[in-house]
């Protein structure tokens, strides 16, 4: 998929969340509900504390990101969001470092870093804000949707027209686009989003932590574990969303994950439902071709008939 049109659907992947979250969780924007709710300015800022929750700088494993098509204009993570809150009215791109889950041989079970954007006014509202959680796709990393997807511009220019649509975008790393566990604990990103990203985003920032509050969306792989995870965990997700999404995990990664996770036996019957696809869908057209040849036919010769 070229560079353009990725970029072109992670911001519809953004976008269809905003719209999600607004019809599933309206009510929040009424005088009096959670969105309201103020508090003092101090807790307008992140925790830069070292706390139980923070991973240790020196084990961050994702500050590089993947590069994996080899663009030159390339933004590692760690530069692409690394801003502060400084007390303006601006939107703030931030990385965070939440802990997560440890595979058996001690080494971290997931990648590292989480970008986070603040909408403008974020420090000085005082308001609790819904949270939208986007997951990039294959090949990606958590900053990917900001990058490509240009998820600050059109978020800004969504909440110029209309303010009540101000959310904060959560963008965890996914590895290749793995969200799921694999049986043998080496990988736990959905554990990791679940049981501590969401966690520590309700934490650290002014949110609406509850299910009403929070919506999932992601791009192709991402759209997968966006839907997987709303469905697994109906009790974080109020609205889930998928662009172009990887439902059948027929990528190359999402075949190896499937093979971890289910087994060889799984991706057997993975690639045999494949073929089975491929075959049919090569039988329609087929057909299709049959059925317009003898039309062909039979239209000529009525039409010789009739001269």
């Amino acid at each position: 998929m070229v560079a353009l049109t990725r970029g072109r659907e992670t911001t519809a992947a953004a976008l269809l969340a905003v719209g999600l979250l607004g019809a599933a969780a309206c009510s929040s924007s009424r005088p009096g509900t959670a969105d309201a709710v103020r508090q003092s300015r101090a807790g307008a800022r992140a925790s830069t504390a070292a706390v139980p929750d923070q991973l240790d700088p020196q084990l961050d494993n994702g500050a590089n990101g993947r590069n994996t098509y080899g663009r030159r204009d390339f933004v590692a993570p760690a530069k692409l969001c690394d801003g502060r809150l400084d007390g303006s009215d601006r939107a703030h791109l931030l990385r965070v470092l939440p802990r997560g889950p440890v595979a058996p041989n001690g080494a971290l079970a997931f990648t590292s870093g989480v970008c986070v954007w603040l909408p403008p006014g974020y420090e000085r509202s005082g308001l609790r804000y819904p949270v939208i959680y986007l997951l990039h796709g294959g090949g990606g990393d958590a900053g990917d949707m900001v990058e490509q997807g240009h998820v600050d511009r059109a978020m800004q220019a969504l909440i110029a027209r209309d303010p009540k649509t101000a959310a904060i975008l959560v963008m965890p790393d996914g590895d290749n686009g793995h969200w799921y566990d694999n049986r043998d604990g080496t990988l736990r990103n959905e554990t990791y989003v679940v049981d501590d990203v969401v966690p520590y985003i309700d934490r650290h920032f002014r949110t609406i932590a509850s299910r009403s509050g929070r919506a999932i969306a992601g791009i192709s792989n991402g759209g997968l574990g966006a839907l997987l995870m709303a469905a697994k965990h109906p009790n974080l997700f109020v609205a889930a969303g998928s662009m172009s999404g990887n439902l059948a995990a027929l990528t190359l990664p999402g075949l190896a994950g499937l093979a971890t996770v289910g087994g060889w036996l799984g991706l057997v019957a993975q690639l045999a439902l494949a073929l089975v696809w491929a075959v049919f869908h090569i039988l329609i057209i087929t057909l299709q071709a049959f059925i317009f040849m003898v039309l062909t036919v039979v239209y000529l010769s009525m039409a010789q008939e009739h001269h």
